[in-house]
C-alpha cells in the first residue's frame, strides 16, 4: 500500500543508508492461484489489502533482505537467509518477473513490475542481479 506515499527517491535513501550502494528490487506480493481463490472466496477486502502489499528486496551474500512498505518507511528489514531458501526460481517477461522460491518449506512468491515508472529501476537492477547471481557469493 505505502508505495503511492513513498518515492522513488525516499526508497534509494532507505537502501543507500542500510545497505551502502545496491541493486533493489520493488516488489508485490505473488501467491499461487489457490490461495488468491482462497482469499476472494472468505472476503473481497482481505483479497485486494493482500495483494497490493508492497516490498523492497535486497539480495546479498547473506540472503535476501525483505521490508514492507508501508504508509511509512520506518522498521526493519528481515532477513531470509540463503541456506534456508530452495528452489530459487525467476521468470523473466516483458512487463514482470516473478520471483519464487521455497523458505523453511513455504512457497514464497514476488512479482517484480518492469514496466511501471514508479519502479524505474526495476529492469536495470534484475539485469544487474542475473548476471551477479543474486549477490550470492
Amino acid at each position: 500500500m505505502g508505495i503511492l506515499t513513498n518515492s522513488g527517491n525516499e526508497i534509494d535513501e532507505l537502501v543507500r543508508q542500510k545497505f551502502g550502494e545496491r541493486e533493489y528490487l520493488v516488489a508485490f506480493k505473488n501467491d499461487t492461484i489457490e490461495k488468491n481463490l482462497l482469499k476472494l472466496f472468505i472476503s473481497n477486502f482481505v483479497y485486494v489489502m493482500d495483494s497490493a502489499r508492497s516490498y523492497i528486496l535486497v539480495f546479498d551474500k547473506n540472503g535476501i533482505y525483505e521490508k514492507e512498505i508501508s504508509n511509512e518507511l520506518k522498521g526493519d528489514f528481515v532477513l531470509i537467509p540463503w541456506h534456508e531458501i530452495d528452489e530459487f526460481n525467476v521468470k523473466v517477461g516483458s512487463r514482470k518477473a516473478v520471483i519464487s522460491f521455497l523458505h523453511v518449506g513455504k512457497r514464497v512468491g514476488y512479482e517484480v513490475p518492469l514496466k511501471a515508472t514508479i519502479y524505474k529501476n526495476n529492469p536495470n537492477h534484475l539485469q544487474e542481479l542475473l548476471d551477479k547471481s543474486w549477490n550470492q557469493v
